[in-house]
């Protein structure tokens, strides 16, 4: 998630570790990212919210871990106002690796005034005030 002002780079772990609990993982993700987004409500304000942007990862054709993402949709409007709900990009994951260096990366170069976002090399738009 990135915004104008400041941005977070993460992956969530399928589950919490070694376990037999079938609902672990759900259970998992709802906790870590209800934690993210107090963290975000801390720091970032409707506007800024509204104005950041979700990265996620595509292979061959869909999204990665469809279910996941949908879980993470719902924990958002569960916990945002729908006008908040960010933005998407994503990126390629090609099964046998990539063969230009840039594919499959995130960037974000905050040297500036203003963060930019880096798509596999492409900059994204980041809204801000």
């Amino acid at each position: 998630m990135a915004t104008t002002k400041g941005a977070v780079l993460a992956h969530i772990p399928p589950l919490p570790g070694p376990t037999t609990d079938p609902n672990a993982s759900i259970n998992h993700t709802r906790e870590l990212m209800t934690t993210f987004l107090g963290k975000c409500q801390e720091k970032f304000k409707g506007p800024e919210l509204k104005n950041s942007v979700l990265v996620y990862a595509m292979f061959q054709g869909q999204v990665a871990m469809p279910e996941q993402r949908d879980f993470i949709h719902s924990i958002f409007l569960e916990n945002l106002e729908e006008d908040q709900f960010p933005r998407e990009y994503n990126y390629n994951v090609h099964p046998a690796g990539h063969l230009n260096p840039a594919s499959g990366t995130v960037f974000i170069d905050g040297r500036g005034d203003k963060p930019k976002l880096y798509v596999e090399n492409i900059e994204m738009e980041l809204l801000g005030p």
